[in-house]
């Protein structure tokens, strides 16, 4: 490790080690180097910022399966440069319609109480309808170029899917970590083990062959490549062999009636004079908002200085 004089350290002024990225053309951000590269593909290909981010949140599926994937939900904040407005999108999956709170209370053996606390996450009925799937899907369509098609979008997450990739460090140690859960969740566990046994090592190359079926089927057929047929079907069969009440009916209908869009909420933050944008909840972007504005508040009041303007409330300094 190299050490640095004063001379040094004033030639380089930057609060990180890094310096600040500019680019001409679009940037692709997140935590993933082969996703952002789907990203960037995306970018030169003609598609926009919504094009790309379908195509690296369908990447981090595959690469990072410990956190985030198809059957999960997604949120969607697009800026549309030329009316100046910002959009919100909800892809959050809708409840099994026969999931009454009073069959949970059953199930959880919550009779006779006057709220159910809470339901575990590893229980059956935790499961809604996959929001991504729908999300992606909209997402393309509502705020996308119009350049390219899904099964552009979703072609580098389908060949990482097929031909393997090599598992990156903190995704191996969350997928040993999971391995358990894993084993617990499905029958078809082994198709996330490394030869259906154990969770894949850093450096590792990993196949999720039936991941990329399920790619294709969205790419192809479009929401009804997921919320009908096959795919559907094995949704419904795996729940009904652990007690859940989600029928094929409960998909369908949730990609016909698709995303629900919404308006996005800010805060304007007076002290750096910026607005800070986040989705409507059930996303958690509120927090950040209400952080800001109990900030601010305490700023107003003297309570605490405003961050950069005094010498114990710099950049990366304790305070």
């Amino acid at each position: 490790m190299p050490s640095y004089g004063e001379k040094d350290i004033a030639f380089q002024p930057y609060p990180s080690r890094r310096s600040v990225v500019h680019s001409t053309n679009g940037i692709v951000a997140c935590s993933q180097p082969l996703a952002a590269q789907a990203g960037i593909k995306i970018l030169r290909e003609g598609g926009n910022a919504a094009d790309a981010a379908v195509a690296v949140a369908a990447c981090l599926n595959v690469t990072e399966p410990t956190s985030t994937g198809i059957g999960g939900d997604a949120f969607c904040l697009f800026y549309d440069a030329k009316t100046r407005k910002i959009h919100g999108l909800n892809a959050s999956g809708r409840s099994p319609a026969a999931l009454t709170l009073e069959k949970a209370r059953t199930d959880l053996g919550l009779q006779g109480l006057e709220r159910v606390e809470r339901i575990p996450m590893d229980h059956v009925h935790s499961v809604t309808v996959p929001g991504a799937a729908a999300g992606w899907c909209d997402t393309v369509e509502r705020f996308g170029s119009g350049k390219l098609n899904m099964s552009q979008i979703l072609s580098e997450a389908i060949r990482l899917a097929e031909e393997g990739y090599p598992v990156s460090q903190l995704t191996a140690m969350y997928w040993k970590q999971g391995e358990r859960k894993l084993r617990a969740a499905s029958p078809n566990y082994g198709e996330m083990l490394r030869n259906g046994e154990m969770a894949p090592r850093d450096g590792e190359i990993i196949k999720l062959k039936n991941l990329a079926k399920t790619f294709r089927e969205l790419a192809e057929k479009g929401k009804k490549g997921f919320y009908e047929g096959p795919i559907a079907e094995a949704i419904v069969q795996v729940l009904k062999d652990r007690g859940g009440v989600m029928t094929l009916e409960d998909l369908k209908s949730h990609g016909e009636q698709g995303s629900e869009e919404t308006e996005a909420i800010c805060f304007e933050y007076e002290a750096a004079g910026v607005k800070i944008w986040e989705h409507a909840p059930n996303g958690q972007g509120l927090i950040a908002l209400i952080a800001l504005g109990v900030l601010e508040s305490l700023q107003k009041r003297g309570v605490v200085p405003e961050f950069g303007k005094s010498d114990g409330y710099k950049h990366n300094s304790a305070e």
